[in-house]
């Protein structure tokens, strides 16, 4: 892709679902809404929520998959920034919090098997998502 920046806002909207989506989880739980944007508190907050509902496997794919994007380590074994995106910014502001760049040779080595896994998360997250709403 030669777009590089297009990369960033997908990745940017990816880890803003992500947080919706626990977020809501959650709100759909106890109605309580937590501000925050740190992935690893909405997770420890969604955790506590949802007790016994949920399996093992599924808690441990999700706590997998949101450090994946909290780490912002989205490509296997290729970092596009050297810090955790503590408050979901650095792929939608330049002049964000962690005061960190982007590494956008990352971009180049991206394959369709990246693309494939991303899609895999997604869906997790949707069946997830739709799962626990059902189930509240």
């Amino acid at each position: 892709m030669s777009d590089k920046g297009l990369w960033v806002a997908i990745i940017w909207n990816i880890k803003h679902a992500v947080e919706l989506i626990i977020k809501t989880t959650g709100l759909n739980i106890d109605q309580e809404y937590l501000g925050t944007h740190n992935l690893k508190i909405l997770l420890e907050d969604l955790e506590a929520k949802m007790g016994g509902r949920w399996t093992a496997v599924t808690k441990n794919r999700l706590k997998k998959v949101v450090k994946k994007y909290y780490r912002s380590a989205i490509f296997t074994g290729r970092k596009i920034v050297s810090v955790e995106d503590m408050k979901n910014d650095i792929f939608r502001y330049t002049n964000n919090h962690a005061k960190t760049n982007i590494d956008f040779s990352v971009f180049d080595k991206i394959t369709r098997r990246d693309i494939t896994v991303i899609e895999k998360d997604l869906k997790f997250l949707e069946d997830l998502f739709f799962t626990a709403e059902h189930d509240l």
